[in-house]
């Protein structure tokens, strides 16, 4: 990329003095900008600590339940941690969210 678009953001993480090409920026607004496509993003209350870092790989998980085996963390702002889930997921983990019982699982790499 010699140029970046108007309101560019990236779509993932990118490593410091890595060379960016146009499949790592995105002119979508939102957090929905960096999720793949037939993914959904649901808000989650940041968990504890430190660790909920854009592009780890997460579980979402409620009850015991596995709500989201595939789930990476697009972004997060405040205490909100924004995660794309499977479009089939969304739904089971927004409710899990509105009810306060969802939680994220890291998944070691």
């Amino acid at each position: 990329v010699s140029e970046l678009p108007a309101r560019a953001r990236l779509h993932h993480r990118v490593g410091a003095g890595e060379i960016l090409v146009a499949e790592d920026l995105t002119a979508a607004p939102g957090p929905a900008g960096r999720a793949p496509a037939g993914s959904v993003v649901v808000g989650l209350a940041a968990p504890d600590g430190d660790g909920a870092e854009i592009g780890l790989a997460v579980r979402i998980v409620a009850d015991g339940i596995v709500l989201a085996h595939d789930a990476t963390i697009v972004d997060r702002i405040g205490t909100t941690v924004f995660v794309a889930v499977p479009a089939r997921d969304g739904p089971a983990v927004a409710a899990a969210e509105r009810t306060g019982t969802a939680s994220m699982i890291f998944v070691p790499s």
